[in-house]
């Protein structure tokens, strides 16, 4: 006959202000040693806090009691900090709502905000007696899902404090970004669309590179709060030209919803601030007549092939990425008054004469009316 069982935990009922004002206090640690670091995605958070906001019920959090007051959190780390984070500003909810200093300064947003804090959570408390190898093996029997961490996951859980991943995050989930509807809800949730605009970061801080080695540098040496600022205008302005566009024919509808061409795009809106909206939008709908004939079996005009196949063979290479950004450049920065050899190879695949050639601001391009097929 076994003995009586002796409780070695308590439950609780936390209030999220209770929650928030331990952590405060440094009563509560989010980051034990057998923990993983933040990694989960804006969408994730942004569903945890629809939860709340709903009134709807989140699961148990596990705590463990440590010496002196302190606490430890065992399971709960991501809810708690993405309850803190929307506390605190961080992030919008899936309403584009924020907190602010302002919100919470005005008193006519007392009684919501008060009802947030007040929100219940179930806490199971740990007590001391749990040496650290049970607490371990509890932690592990209870996040054993088994699935598989991905490259921009695994970043995130090692570097989640730093200024990179947080301006990556907040541009990924900017209403600008999202418009352009080159990530799936569920590509999302795995943070794919924070991988990739760390990618675009990147280019705007070294300019072309080969694959993700600059965007591990960039995260392994952090980057200044001036180089934050700067970054984050730079994609903001690039974000919105870009918008302008995919006004004009939907980004999701043309080949630069795929991750090689819009980083094409990117790169060449971004290095030409210069060109007006009105000859951007009139390159970016020539590029869309032309794109039906880049393939990389298109071998009747090797620039079209050369670009295909640069989207596909070591896109992420140096050599790629500026291969695909010399096509950009010969289709509309031409400036010299006659076809360069790259207009020329095109114009002979397509049967256009010189006629079929016009000035946009200094650039001699292809006449719309003189493609097909018609966007």
């Amino acid at each position: 006959m076994f003995e009586a069982i002796k409780p070695r935990f308590s439950t609780e009922q936390w209030t999220l202000g209770h929650l928030i004002e331990l952590y405060k206090a440094d009563r509560l640690n989010l980051s034990p040693h057998y923990q993983r670091n933040s990694i989960w995605s804006l969408s994730a958070q942004r569903s945890l806090i629809a939860t709340v906001l709903s009134g709807n019920a989140m699961p148990n959090f596990f705590v463990r009691s440590l010496p002196k007051n302190k606490l430890e959190m065992v399971d709960g780390q991501q809810r708690s900090r993405s309850i803190i984070g929307y506390w605190n500003g961080e992030f919008a909810d899936q309403s584009r709502f924020t907190i602010t200093d302002a919100i919470k300064n005005d008193s006519k947003n007392a009684k919501a905000l008060d009802s947030f804090k007040s929100y219940k959570i179930s806490v199971t408390i740990l007590d001391e007696s749990f040496s650290d190898k049970e607490v371990e093996d509890f932690y592990v029997l209870v996040n054993s899902s088994g699935l598989r961490l991905n490259r921009p996951e695994l970043f995130k859980a090692e570097y989640y404090s730093t200024r990179l991943l947080k301006l990556a995050t907040e541009l990924a989930g900017s209403p600008e970004f999202e418009s352009f509807g080159l990530f799936s809800d569920k590509s999302s949730d795995r943070m794919n669309d924070i991988d990739f605009v760390s990618e675009l970061l990147a280019f705007l801080e070294f300019g072309f590179t080969d694959k993700k080695e600059k965007v591990d540098t960039l995260y392994e040496s952090d980057i200044t709060a001036a180089q934050g600022q700067s970054l984050k205008q730079k994609a903001q302005s690039t974000f919105k030209r870009i918008g302008k566009l995919n006004t004009a024919v939907a980004l999701n509808r043309t080949r630069f919803k795929q991750k090689g061409d819009f980083y094409s795009l990117f790169a060449f809106v971004c290095n030409n601030p210069d060109i007006n909206d009105q000859s951007l939008e009139r390159f970016y709908r020539i590029f869309l007549k032309l794109s039906p004939h880049i393939r990389p079996s298109q071998e009747e005009c090797d620039p079209l092939m050369e670009y295909a196949v640069n989207c596909v063979t070591q896109s992420n290479s140096k050599k790629a990425r500026e291969a695909r950004n010399k096509l950009f450049e010969d289709l509309f920065l031409n400036t010299s008054g006659k076809p360069n050899e790259t207009q020329k190879a095109i114009a002979e695949y397509l049967g256009i004469k010189d006629s079929d050639f016009e000035k946009v601001g200094d650039s001699l391009v292809f006449r719309l009316d003189a493609l097909e097929p018609q966007i």
